[in-house]
């Protein structure tokens, strides 16, 4: 009867010896305030059309991811780049081919967006996807042309 007793003993001994007292600061939460709305500066021209309209890449914002690490930094994708419905229900033609999906870092200065780094996607081999070789425009049929 005294061994187990003595065993337990021990146990408890141990177990209080590798107990220290953990000393944590807690800190208030910081808390951001963000503008209820806030646009992307200078957009990049695509391309201008034969008659004359300009295409800016402002299409960003089809996913938006914030950095964990910087309240005040945001990742966007693009969409799937110039695009005006088509004639067939559903359907979309796309008006820059070789259009490249792109992830955008943005930094919020000043109720801004300012777009600080484009991050193009690309395939294994290193080239630039483009949205009709990417099939990106699987949700809804699309007209591209051949390539």
């Amino acid at each position: 009867m005294k061994k187990p007793l003595i065993g337990i003993a021990a146990i408890a001994a141990i177990s209080f010896a590798s107990c220290k007292k953990n000393n944590l600061t807690v800190t208030a939460p910081v808390i951001i305030s963000y503008p209820e709305m806030a646009e992307a500066t200078d957009p990049a021209l695509l391309m201008t059309t034969s008659t004359g309209v300009k295409v800016y890449n402002g299409g960003f914002g089809s996913a938006l991811a914030a950095d964990p690490k910087d309240p005040n930094v945001f990742y966007l994708l693009t969409d799937r780049g110039p695009n005006v419905a088509g004639t067939i229900t559903n359907s979309i033609i796309i008006g820059k081919s070789d259009f490249t999906p792109a992830i955008g870092k943005f930094r919020l200065k000043n109720g801004k967006l300012v777009l600080e780094q484009t991050i193009e996607l690309k395939n294994n081999a290193g080239g630039k996807l483009t949205v009709c070789q990417t099939r990106l425009v699987l949700a809804q049929p699309a007209r591209c042309p051949m390539i």
